[in-house]
């Protein structure tokens, strides 16, 4: 789960690096499931690091399926106030 909420919207794309920053994971178990989620189809590995894969993308189209468009909506509502908030 690090790894995946290493993640956002505007940094799709982490290197190795960025990741063990992230996490707080040893290079050494960081590189074990990297490898291990990429052969599980989660992430893909580019010329720029690691992105999430389209696998995850359709999952969260299944969840978000089950889902009330006022309950999608709310997460990025509220990240839209606290933009406004800051700016």
């Amino acid at each position: 789960m690090q790894v995946l909420l290493a993640f956002t919207v505007e940094e799709t794309h982490l290197g190795f690096t960025d990741l063990r920053s992230r996490t707080g994971l040893s290079k050494s178990t960081l590189h074990r499931i990297l490898g291990e989620m990429a052969a599980a189809r989660l992430l893909e590995r580019t010329d720029a690091g690691y992105r999430l894969s389209r696998l995850v993308f359709e999952l969260g189209m299944r969840a978000s399926v089950e889902r009330t468009l006022l309950e999608v909506a709310t997460p990025f509502l509220d990240a839209y106030a606290v933009r406004q908030a800051v700016e």
